[in-house]
């Protein structure tokens, strides 16, 4: 693609690719590597669409507005303030950008208004030339590193290219290969976007479907194989709750993992009480929601629905023994005061393992994480009066 830069950002880059020994280095690597940053940086969506639009109106009130790209320049100023630069970018960064331009309202932007936000971003995050340029040079390595060759790896964007080449679609190739199928449900373009560009920088994950709404969601998953569903909780028509309800009462080994957009409490424990294994706020970094994915594919529920149950907990304060089973409390209490499993096993004639199982119901209702924790809920709450 054509982009348009700053004459200052134009010379910067150039001055920067010149000072570069050893590797070879294009104006491309250098946008590539900006792009990467600025969407590591503003990986909220409100975030990033509030630094576009100062860096759009920073360029119309020092009257530096640039054209549309498809029109040629014809003014002599604007010649010299700016530089069309012809660029590659990865699959996924162009379909970022496109995502984040059409996700603007009430002002007109471009690619080149992103690419010049992402790069006086660059600048401005590395002081040193010493540092931005080993920042360059780890960049061009991982890439180098992906690039296809004699003996290299499959790259991860070779899963999108695969379909035109005799494989039939994502779910069949995650059938023969073992990637996880995920489903994103979100109703926002470019969070959509986002979290499509994060997933597919990795090798077992693979994006089977995006969805805007809940209904799309549970038909996709009646239709589809399906491993993974991370799902927007609040959207138009049928709600992520609601939606996550259907998906598991009709697919009970599909996870899903609840994306709530903040930190409601109610709205939460919904979720989880609905069948959500786990959930992530959206102000998570990228490699919290791949390790929130990757756990619930293996069963597990990771530190985020620790959590979701401490908010349970903090329902059940209210009551805190009528979650409990008798056989729970009693195992509970014995904690309390202090005795060990195999104690507590030959005190009330149960196995070590059973045990242990009613603390891990225990833990999960209670909402704690190891035994000290339980025994000071088990004081808290009343259960050892009397001892």
């Amino acid at each position: 693609m054509t982009a348009l830069l700053t004459l200052r950002q134009y010379n910067w880059i150039h001055e920067l690719i010149g000072g570069m020994t050893g590797l070879r280095c294009s104006a491309s690597h250098v946008i590539r590597l900006a792009l990467d940053d600025l969407r590591e940086r503003h990986w909220s969506p409100k975030n990033l669409e509030g630094a576009l639009r100062r860096q759009v109106w920073r360029e119309l009130e020092s009257q530096r507005v640039q054209p549309a790209e498809e029109t040629t320049l014809v003014d002599g100023a604007q010649r010299q303030s700016y530089r069309r630069t012809r660029i590659i970018l990865t699959e996924r960064q162009y379909v970022w950008t496109q995502a984040v331009v059409s996700a603007m309202a009430g002002l007109r932007g471009s690619a080149s208004h992103v690419i010049r936000l992402a790069l006086d971003d660059l600048r401005e995050r590395h002081s040193s030339a010493k540092s931005l340029e080993s920042a360059l040079r780890r960049h061009i390595w991982r890439e180098l590193e992906a690039s296809p060759g004699p003996n290299s790896r499959t790259q991860p964007g070779r899963r999108e290219r695969a379909r035109g080449q005799g494989i039939r679609g994502p779910e069949h190739m995650a059938k023969r290969t073992g990637l996880v199928r995920v489903v994103l449900v979100e109703h926002h373009a470019l969070v959509r976007a986002g979290l499509r560009a994060s997933l597919d920088e990795t090798t077992d994950l693979l994006v089977v479907g995006e969805l805007s709404t809940g209904d799309a969601a549970v038909s996709f998953v009646d239709h589809q194989p399906t491993d993974v569903v991370l799902m927007e909780l609040s959207m138009p028509g049928t709600d992520g709750i609601a939606a996550i309800r259907a998906i598991v009462e009709a697919h009970p080994e599909v996870k899903v993992v609840a994306f709530p957009t903040f930190s409601d409490r109610e709205l939460v424990l919904a979720a989880v009480e609905a069948g959500a294994v786990s959930f992530l706020f959206k102000d998570a970094v990228p490699d919290e929601l791949v390790t929130a994915i990757r756990a619930a594919a293996r069963g597990e529920s990771p530190v985020a629905l620790r959590a979701a149950l401490a908010l349970l907990a903090a329902r059940a304060g209210k009551e805190p023994l009528t979650s409990l089973t008798n056989r729970e409390r009693e195992v509970l209490t014995l904690v309390g005061r202090g005795f060990a499993n195999k104690q507590i096993a030959r005190r009330l004639g149960i196995s070590e393992k059973t045990v242990k199982t009613h603390l891990g119901h225990t833990f999960q209702r209670i909402g704690v994480s190891d035994r000290t924790q339980a025994a000071l809920w088990a004081e808290r709450n009343g259960l050892l009066d009397g001892s």
